[in-house]
């Protein structure tokens, strides 16, 4: 879980681009080099540290937070104070279709194909479904999990940077509540909260759906707090149904072991 990058990486991209407005696209360089380097350090924590990954990504959610807070000195990175060419980029459309979805669309396909098709990507899907194994087989799990976390960084760090732009008016809190959004959108796509299964595409039509749920409650004048309760019964319901999957192939498995017995 990386939701505590995005608000930080972005404020501090949107503060230089404030400052800078020639930077032009460095931005989008100093966007995923940050938010590489945040994902670098919970890496560092979960796969040398042994830390629990949710223990480490709450406790430097808290610290990412907390030194944003102090940088930002209660300021915010208002529209007028970014490059024209970064919220022009929120109304430019190609073939009719926004630019951010196009962008978005390729960035999913590129992580997928390299997940599923590249040795590296296997090793990941390896070390996330069983580390042990994946150990015994002679898999540096160490880095497979630091290079996991770092990529996760680079992804926040540029959905970041878009959020920005769409957004216009960046704040210290931008992207706090998050947590609770970004792991329903996971669970509801497919993957699994132990780990090992699952895609970015079927995480991207997770967020899809979970959009369409909530703009639909917003439609209905649904109160917030509502909207809440859905997510949250929305996580609990499919996580509750990865593992009733989870159990059925387990017992299809042992049944096979047991029918091959002679």
């Amino acid at each position: 879980m990386h939701h505590q990058i995005p608000g930080p990486n972005t404020y501090v991209t949107a503060d230089f681009a404030a400052h800078h407005p020639q930077a032009g696209l460095l931005l989008p360089v100093i966007a995923v080099t940050l938010g590489g380097a945040l994902g670098a350090i919970n890496g560092l924590l979960v796969a040398y540290g042994r830390i629990s990954p949710l223990i480490a990504t709450l406790g430097t959610m808290s610290l990412y937070r907390g030194v944003t807070y102090i940088y930002a000195h209660g300021q915010e990175v208002t529209a007028s104070r970014l490059p024209h060419w970064v919220l022009a980029f929120v109304d430019l459309r190609i073939a009719g279709v926004p630019a951010l979805v196009l962008l978005s669309a390729i960035v999913v396909g590129m992580t997928a194909f390299f997940l599923r098709h590249l040795p590296l990507g296997r090793r990941i899907y390896a070390v996330g479904s069983n580390a042990t194994a994946s150990l015994f087989c002679g898999l540096r799990t160490e880095r497979v999990v630091l290079f996991a976390y770092i990529l996760c960084g680079v992804m926040c760090g540029f959905a970041g940077l878009l959020y920005a732009a769409r957004v216009g008016t960046v704040t210290v809190v931008l992207a706090s509540g998050w947590e609770l959004s970004s792991l329903a959108a996971a669970v509801l796509g497919g993957i699994s909260v132990a780990g090992g299964s699952g895609s970015v595409i079927g995480a991207a039509l997770g967020a899809i759906l979970l959009s369409m749920i909530d703009n639909g409650l917003v439609l209905l004048h649904i109160p917030e707090f509502w909207r809440i309760f859905v997510q949250g019964c929305a996580i609990v319901l499919a996580i509750a149904a990865d593992g009733a999957v989870a159990r059925q192939v387990r017992l299809a498995l042992r049944a096979q072991r047991i029918a091959r017995m002679p």
